[in-house]
């Protein structure tokens, strides 16, 4: 989907803080009109700054604006149902580089002059975005994501090609290698060109960034390295350094302070040396896309956008204040259709499409799982799965305790989660963590402790909560791709998944000894999990499920191990003898043998209520009415 058909579908709700000038007549054919309307706000502007320091290019609602650098009436220079982004001016300071979907593409670099509004395409890329004009003005540099080589991570993990293409004959050249996870660029004074590396952390889960320098002779060089995940990438106009936004840390803490997601750091050159400038936070919508920033060309001052507003934030002293403007926008949106109508009527019932996690009771005569974000309980010797807790808050990872008198779960109401354990005799709920993000809920083999993974910010850290009296045990940290700590049958030895292999030590004694590797494989690996009787580990691909026998000290290679289930691997878990393995895909529950033998369906009977939404009644409004071209008076409505 373009960037463009994006904005049409957000923009609605986005006018209602905004004033409206006027709306042209009728949709053309293909649905699209034309609608005018006044702001002093900006959403998650790009900014740059011309070379005399005079003014600014800044995005709005996906368009290329032109501002005074002290602020006024901002005008308006790129139109249509596009998406414009990452600005950059040439070093004559007539023409802008910018990106834009307006090719049916996901990203080409276009450049606007300015003097007479014309736009021609630069690049013809698959994705390309991120230009920097080289100092001579003669060419382009951007970087082309390589989609192939996406291997379904994030945006951010998104690899690609540094590239330069000439602005008089159109011809392109690759200044990378390989594809890796290049981010930004940026000429120093000298003319040679920069870029910025991501690349997984070594000593700590997270990310690190490597700042290159290419030489004159295309040589490589390293300037320094950055313990963050360094989106945005400026050179210091008089040289003396690199200016970078950091959008998450590599392990929570730099230069003894916690440096969370948004930091606008400065790495001196040649010394290395880092020195946070000021706090920005990331855009919206992408976790670790930072802002756009510009630094003047006496180095004096550095513009960004943030928080609706667009600011100036002095150099060195990080002090910023307010650029007021104010503008009007001219915008293509599609006017609304007909909602469809509902192929089941309200108050029905409707079919079950999805079951996560799974779960057996000890006994073997119960099953948990979640549905439509709440938690259900069915026996298997026949009836109906019913929900276990009332109300509208979400459920999910349920996990019973070693005896199946207890059930601990996931709670998230109103996006605040917290760790409940509910118990089945007294029917009463109590939190043991609230606040953070959960996961990778398991038991004690005595019952008497909670392990799991949270995140507050950085790293997730692995935890272990005793029920008794509430106390935390910290049992170290782990990266993003589900720890799923978790002990072995005799409480001995503490597990968990890492950077795609299976760890362990031991839990009660030398809790500070090194974790030992069980798994050296050559794939990725995610969720490991140890069998309750020590005899097989299972792990997940993607939504596949593997498993590999245990035994000795040998580690488990690449050739012990088997594909169990080509789908599920989102769900699985052991049953309570450890002989087999429950997961479900679709709505489907299935309970598949380690040893031999096909996996057989348990049964799941469940018709989802379809849910009565409560009405809502909405004060102050003023509707947009596309057959007027206006607003309306303020009014009530009942929804």
């Amino acid at each position: 989907m373009s960037f463009g058909r994006v904005v049409s579908r957000i923009l609605p709700a986005t006018l209602l803080t905004l004033s409206l000038v006027s709306c042209s007549g009728p949709p053309s054919d293909d649905g699209w009109r034309t609608i005018e309307f006044e702001t002093d706000e900006v959403t998650d502007p790009d900014v740059a700054v011309s070379p005399d320091g005079r003014w600014l290019i800044f995005t709005m609602i996906g368009h290329l604006f032109r501002l005074p650098v002290a602020g006024g009436t901002a005008e308006q220079l790129t139109f249509g149902p596009y998406y414009d982004a990452d600005p950059a001016i040439s070093p004559n300071g007539q023409h802008v580089a910018f990106v834009s979907d307006r090719d049916g593409s996901e990203g080409n670099v276009f450049a606007l002059e300015l003097a007479t509004g014309e736009i021609t395409q630069v690049t013809h890329e698959p994705w390309a975005g991120r230009p920097g004009w080289t100092p001579d003005g003669e060419a382009i540099v951007y970087l082309r994501f390589v989609r192939e080589a996406f291997k379904a991570d994030p945006w951010h993990s998104m690899p690609a090609l540094v590239r330069r293409v000439r602005w008089a004959t159109g011809e392109t050249e690759t200044l990378s290698s390989a594809p890796r996870l290049f981010r930004s660029v940026a000429h120093l004074p000298d003319g040679r060109l920069a870029w910025s590396v991501i690349e997984r952390a070594k000593e700590a889960p997270g990310w690190t960034t490597r700042i290159e320098l290419r030489n004159r002779e295309g040589a490589l060089d390293t300037l320094g390295t950055v313990p963050c995940y360094a989106d945005r990438l400026a050179a210091s106009p008089i040289g003396d350094g690199l200016y970078l936004h950091c959008s998450q840390s590599c392990c929570g803490a730099w230069s003894g302070k916690v440096l969370g997601s948004g930091g606008l750091v400065f790495l001196s050159l040649p010394e290395g040396v880092e020195r946070e400038v000021a706090h920005v936070s990331s855009q919206s919508g992408f976790a670790k896309r930072g802002p756009l920033f510009a630094i003047a060309p006496d180095n004096k001052s550095l513009y960004v956008g943030e928080a609706g507003r667009l600011w100036k934030i002095s150099l060195p002293a990080g002090s910023r204040e307010p650029i007021s403007f104010h503008a009007q926008v001219s915008l293509e949106v599609r006017a609304p259709t007909a909602p469809p109508k509902l192929a089941v009527e309200p108050g029905s019932s409707r079919r079950l499409r999805s079951v996560l996690s799974p779960r057996l009771s000890p006994n073997g005569r119960t099953l948990v799982f979640v549905a439509a974000g709440y938690i259900w309980e069915q026996p298997l010797n026949g009836g109906s799965a019913h929900r276990l807790f009332e109300g509208h808050a979400l459920e999910r990872e349920p996990v019973f305790s070693p005896d199946g008198k207890q059930l601990a779960f996931v709670r998230d109401q109103n996006g605040t989660q917290e760790v409940s354990v509910f118990d089945f005799e007294s029917r009463q709920t109590r939190t043991l963590a609230s606040g953070l993000v959960y996961l990778g809920l398991s038991w004690s083999p005595d019952g008497e402790r909670v392990l799991f993974a949270e995140r507050g910010g950085g790293a997730f850290l692995l935890v272990a909560v005793r029920l008794t009296d509430g106390r935390r045990d910290s049992l170290g940290s782990a990266g993003p791709w589900s720890a799923r700590p978790h002990l072995s049958e005799d409480g001995e030895w503490l597990y968990w998944s890492d950077k795609g292999t299976v760890y362990r030590r031991p839990f009660t004694e030398r809790a500070g000894a090194e974790p030992e590797p069980i798994t050296d494989l050559v794939r990725h690996l995610s969720d490991g999990l140890i069998s309750p009787d020590g005899r097989w580990l299972a792990f997940r691909r993607n939504v596949e499920i593997w498993a590999a026998p245990l035994g000795g000290e040998e580690r488990v290679r690449e050739g012990d191990v088997r594909q169990l289930s080509p789908e599920g691997g989102d769900t699985f878990a052991f049953t309570p003898d450890g002989a087999e393995l429950i997961y479900a895909v679709g709505s489907r529950v299935w309970r598949h043998p380690l040893e031999d033998g096909e996996p057989e369906a348990i049964p799941v009977q469940l018709e989802l209520p379809r849910a009565k939404a409560p009405p809502v009644l909405l004060r102050r409004v003023r509707l947009l009415d596309f057959e007027v071209g206006g607003f309306g008076p303020e009014t009530s409505s009942l929804h």
